[in-house]
């Protein structure tokens, strides 16, 4: 049997996740924002008691790396910009920085 994790542990696990998370982004001088209550979220929500932090890597794939594909592909959040990682009310969003467009910001004619 596994003893639970503390929550300093939780924590720097979060840590170590958004660092990867980063290091997706640094192709497209984009910097993550996430503050301390999203990161806050992320170790309570990312813990199981049956399973230790394994849920963390689902939901960091659910909750900021799917939503932030999105922002990325409909213009809502551009290359050489911040991606502010918040809490509204029970849930993490990733919060755009302009209304979408009609289509990809990356596509050359």
């Amino acid at each position: 049997m596994f003893n639970k994790l503390s929550k300093s542990t939780l924590r720097s696990i979060v840590d170590l996740r958004l660092k990867e998370v980063q290091s997706r982004l640094d192709d497209r001088q984009i910097t993550l924002d996430v503050d301390d209550e999203a990161k806050s979220w992320l170790t309570e929500h990312g813990y199981s008691p049956v399973y230790g932090a394994r849920p963390l890597n689902r939901l960091v794939q659910k909750v900021i790396l799917e939503p932030l594909a999105m922002e990325l592909i409909s213009g809502g959040i551009g290359p050489n910009e911040a991606v502010k990682v918040r809490v509204e009310g029970d849930n993490l969003v990733v919060k755009r920085n302009h209304e979408p467009t009609d289509g990809p910001t990356d596509v050359k004619s």
